[in-house]
């Protein structure tokens, strides 16, 4: 799916870029990343959805194995927390291979992630 990787782009250029930051700290502007390309739905999208309504920003990105097979095909989500000075980024990734349901999986990793860092 291509839309994770406009996904990747947005998140990576909002935490290079101090003056985008800044911005979302002041809260000048709100940034979010469209649900529609997260592509994931039912327990997996409340999840994310619960992660986000935290202020954080989420992203999914589904990554092709190599074709050599030193690694394998995966699901990798982003949460930003850009209004933290310094921006902290939680990344969790699950191989395909690993779960039945690697989209929850992942999400529910990137919960734990978040959830420990904001509430102890």
């Amino acid at each position: 799916m291509r839309g994770g990787d406009s996904g990747r782009r947005e998140c990576r250029r909002i935490a290079s870029s101090s003056r985008s930051v800044a911005g979302v700290r002041a809260g000048r502007y709100k940034i979010s990343m469209s649900e529609s390309t997260w592509g994931v739905t039912g327990n997996t999208l409340a999840i994310l959805q619960q992660i986000e309504a935290l202020g954080l920003i989420v992203s999914v990105h589904r990554l092709k194995g190599s074709l050599l097979g030193t690694f394998p095909p995966a699901v990798e989500m982003h949460a930003l927390w850009a209004t933290r000075d310094p921006p902290k980024t939680f990344v969790a990734r699950v191989d395909l291979q690993e779960s039945d349901e690697p989209d929850y999986a992942c999400a529910v990793l990137l919960e734990e992630m978040v959830g420990t860092e904001l509430f102890g």
